[in-house]
């Protein structure tokens, strides 16, 4: 009786990548006020294609400079050689075959890949996406749908982890938020390099309650790897059933993810180590699964 082998499914941006790699492209080259309004669309007025297509269509630059600049600055985890010789893993993508393959041959790499394709113009760069069935749980063509045909299969993607300290102030305000002031941690390993002003994402007010569900609807924003996080209850926020998010833009979209935090004791006011102010700490953690590669 024949065995039926399992297939490695990776997923690029943020797996393979250490950063998104469409995103640091768009950044440097495209339109980042544009880009920051439309990710807050995904899934609520556009689908992820028509965000990233619009998106992508804001760079105009040449393709070889692009192309040279990615080559430059984008990092791959260690191990990818090793583990595409081992296993010959299926690589999977939201982005395009065109900024992915010259990366992996960098690395020294061929590997299946399956992505979109980019045509770069002066107007604006073109993308052409795979054409797929509406995916039965998103209801757009995503990653589930090209995998419908690989199976079994198993699929490793972008999961998060980060953890810290969250320092706030002492006094809550009428609503019982308490106002975060500093945060400490490390998100996938990369450390958290501070706290974004409120209203830098979406709408933050970067406040923390002391108890479940700790988080509000505008949520608490910080950045880490030089990319912007907001965590917020997207229960109400984002019309979802789930009741955290981790997005890179505000609020809306995100990706479900599990938040929990823990009260610490902290030295009392008065004492040199807080200059007279009045704090509390909590512990946080949260873990989640992006669909977004």
């Amino acid at each position: 009786m024949s065995t039926q082998l399992t297939r490695l499914v990776l997923d690029w941006d943020g797996t393979i990548t250490e950063r998104d790699t469409l995103h640091m492209a768009i950044e440097e080259f495209g339109d980042v006020e544009l880009f920051h309004a439309l990710e807050e669309q995904i899934g609520r007025e556009l689908t992820l294609n028509e965000v990233i297509g619009v998106e992508m269509g804001t760079i105009s630059a040449p393709f070889d400079a692009v192309l040279d600049w990615l080559l430059d600055t984008v990092a791959v985890r260690p191990g990818l050689p090793e583990l595409v010789a081992a296993h010959d893993p299926l690589i999977i993508s939201a982005g395009f075959h065109e900024l992915i393959e010259p990366v992996l041959a960098r690395e020294g790499v061929a590997a299946t890949v399956v992505a979109n394709r980019i045509e770069a113009d002066p107007t604006g760069w073109r993308s052409t996406f795979l054409e797929r069935e509406a995916c039965e749980v998103c209801g757009e063509p995503c990653k589930r749908v090209a995998l419908a045909r690989t199976a079994p299969y198993v699929y490793v993607g972008d999961g998060i982890s980060s953890a810290g300290i969250l320092t706030a102030n002492g006094t809550p305000g009428a609503d019982g938020g308490y106002l975060i002031t500093d945060i400490q941690g490390l998100r996938n390993g990369v450390d958290i390099s501070g706290l974004l002003p409120v209203g830098a994402l979406g709408s933050n007010d970067n406040l923390i309650f002391a108890n479940a569900p700790f988080v509000d609807v505008p949520g608490f924003s910080y950045t880490a790897g030089g990319s912007g996080y907001n965590v917020a209850n997207a229960a109400l926020g984002c019309g979802s059933a789930n009741q955290y998010t981790e997005a890179p833009t505000g609020i809306c979209p995100g990706s479900s993810i599990s938040f929990n935090a823990t009260k610490l004791s902290v030295p009392e006011p008065g004492t040199p180590a807080l200059l007279g102010v009045g704090l509390i700490a909590l512990g946080w953690s949260l873990r989640r699964k992006a669909n977004r590669a």
